[in-house]
This record gives structure tokens, C-alpha cells and sequence, in this order.
């Protein structure tokens, strides 16, 4: 019974916003800059993280907090339609707007967690593969430096940084 009563509550909540954000331009220009965060993101990956980590004098914590700064701005760019809404020049939380409808806090948090990892999780796989290919083509070996680099900087902390601030909130507790 009780997993049927979230499955509606999550139907409600997918429809919800697809027809809140379908015509919006906040989501098209948020589309527009994730295009760019996920170009710069890939000309990272580029670059094997053997070549990042065998220079000692170059810094290489630079290129980690590089990538780990755009990929976080790619993730508040993606998740931003989902925590404000805009409408004719007057901003409101949907937490604001969501207060009338029969739609719990926690589903909505839930709703937002979930696309954000599918979305990180198919822009990991990709930068994953294009940094495995530099690798191989560059060193002619894989590492397992090449896994944690990306998987680090483009899933873990990124998704840490979203879900730890919401469930401090207490987002995810029935009430």
C-alpha cells in the first residue's frame, strides 16, 4: 500500500514539473550552460591523470579543484529549475509554491537527487571513457588513478555536495 502511495506521489511530482518547466526559458538557458560546463568538462577528461599527478611542480591539485569547481557549477546550473522558479521577473522558492500542492517535501528532494545522479552518472561514464582513451593512447596503460580522478571530481563530491546540505535539513525524514 505504502509503495503505491509513493509511486503516485512520485507520478505527481514528474508531472508536476515537466509541465512547470516545459516551456521555460530558465530551462533552456540552464541547458545552454551545462552545454558549456560539459565541453570544458570533456577537454579535462582529455588530459590523463597520470600526466595531472607525475608533475609535482605543476600543482596538480589545480586541475582536480578545476574540474571539481565546474562540475559542481554544472550540477546548482541543472538542479537550479527545481529549487526556484522564475515568472515574470518574480522569483519564488517551489518549496513556496509546493506548500498548496499534495506533494510532500520529501519526494520532491528525492525527485531532484534522482536526476541529478542519472544526469552525473551518464556525464561520468563519458568523461570515464574519454579519459580511459587519453590514457591508453598516452601511456599505452590504465591506471586506477584514471577512475578515481573522474569518478571523484565528476560523481562523488558533486552529488555529496548536493545530498549532505538537504539531509542536515532533515529533507529525506518522513513527516
Amino acid at each position: 500500500m505504502e509503495n503505491n502511495i509513493t509511486n503516485s506521489e512520485k507520478i505527481r511530482v514528474e508531472k508536476f514539473f515537466y509541465r512547470l518547466l516545459d516551456k521555460s526559458v530558465t530551462k533552456a538557458v540552464s541547458w545552454f550552460l551545462i552545454g558549456i560546463f560539459v565541453f570544458l568538462i570533456m577537454i579535462l577528461c582529455m588530459i590523463p591523470a597520470q600526466e595531472i599527478y607525475s608533475r609535482a611542480e605543476d600543482s596538480p591539485s589545480l586541475m582536480s579543484f578545476v574540474l571539481l569547481i565546474l562540475s559542481v557549477m554544472m550540477v546548482s546550473t541543472r538542479i537550479s529549475p527545481y529549487i526556484q522558479y522564475t515568472e515574470n521577473q518574480k522569483s519564488r522558492t517551489m518549496i513556496e509554491i509546493l506548500k498548496y500542492y499534495p506533494i510532500s517535501k520529501k519526494e520532491i528532494c528525492k525527485f531532484k537527487m534522482n536526476t541529478m545522479c542519472i544526469f552525473l552518472a551518464k556525464i561520468a561514464g563519458v568523461g570515464l571513457v574519454v579519459q580511459l582513451v587519453s590514457s591508453f593512447i598516452a601511456y599505452q596503460t590504465i591506471s586506477w588513478m584514471n577512475f578515481v580522478y573522474i569518478l571523484l571530481n565528476i560523481f562523488v563530491i558533486p552529488v555529496g555536495g548536493e545530498f549532505i546540505p538537504d539531509w542536515i535539513r532533515g529533507n529525506y525524514a518522513e513527516k
